[in-house]
């Protein structure tokens, strides 16, 4: 019976609402906040080196890069044509290191797979070039 006065009645329930707001409100500056003692969370900081990890990464770049060029040289049929790709990849490698070095991010899995749809972006706008190019010549 009272919970369907209020839905009946929402204009009362709301003003029932801010008044219970203000209440509460006005009586924050009377709470005893200062006889509880000062409350800092302990801080935790992990670090880790890993002797080989970064090895790893370049030899897996490397290998993807000369796999990246196979790939659009058998799909273009032609060498001069897959070197536009091959430049580009390098370079927006540069340029999203770059990136994560100004922003002092770190090179987690998201960032390796961020990089990774990076790459396969540019590899396709450069075939997509490429293609364009060669048939208007």
């Amino acid at each position: 019976m009272f919970v369907d006065f209020f839905i009946k009645r929402p204009i009362f329930a709301s003003v029932c609402a801010i008044v219970i707001l203000l209440i509460r409100l006005i009586s924050i500056p009377t709470l005893p906040i200062a006889r509880f003692p000062e409350i800092s969370p302990t801080q935790i900081s992990v670090t880790s080196n890993y002797s080989k990890a970064s090895a790893e990464v370049v030899k897996t770049l490397i290998e993807a890069v000369v796999l990246v060029v196979i790939v659009i040289f058998v799909f273009l049929q032609d060498w001069q044509t897959s070197l536009i790709p091959a430049f580009t990849i390098p370079l927006s490698l540069i340029g999203t290191f770059a990136f994560v070095k100004v922003f002092n991010l770190s090179i987690n899995s998201l960032t390796l797979f961020g990089l990774t749809l990076a790459s396969g972006m540019v590899v396709d706008d450069a075939i997509v070039v490429v293609e364009q190019i060669s048939r208007f010549i």
